[in-house]
């Protein structure tokens, strides 16, 4: 019986260190490969989410607009409290005329405001964001 046991693991065939090596390098380039599109997948992602940010405090500041008799714009908090917004972005600020708040400009949060402008549209400058 003992005999036989070892007749068959004398025929027992395994893989070689060569084969094991190449197929863990050929499993390392394809990690690679799916890593570099996922990171591309991503930069689109935050773009298009930027893109659609903007979009949607123009809507709301063309609403209020719209809906307002004396025809001017408002901040973000003024678009959150009347129900135009959710909540106040995270990606993207107001920027309002200093003159009647009859425009506005919207750049990246963290950005300066277009000359002309501020935060708030009372001329208190870029230090007064209120979001």
């Amino acid at each position: 019986m003992i005999e036989r046991i070892n007749r068959k693991r004398q025929n027992e065939e395994g893989f070689t260190l060569v084969e094991l090596l190449v197929v863990i390098v050929i499993l390392g380039i394809l990690a690679a490969i799916v890593v570099f599109a996922v990171g591309g997948i991503t930069d689109k992602g935050e773009s298009n989410a930027s893109k659609t940010d903007v979009a949607v405090l123009e809507t709301a500041e063309e609403a209020y607009f719209a809906n307002q008799s004396a025809s001017v714009y408002t901040t973000e908090g003024g678009l959150v409290t009347g129900k135009y917004l959710r909540a106040v972005s995270s990606k993207n600020s107001i920027c309002l005329s200093t003159a009647d708040n009859k425009s506005y400009s919207v750049v990246p949060q963290g950005g300066t405001c277009p000359a002309g402008t501020d935060w708030n549209g009372t001329g208190l400058g870029a230090g007064t964001e209120d979001n």
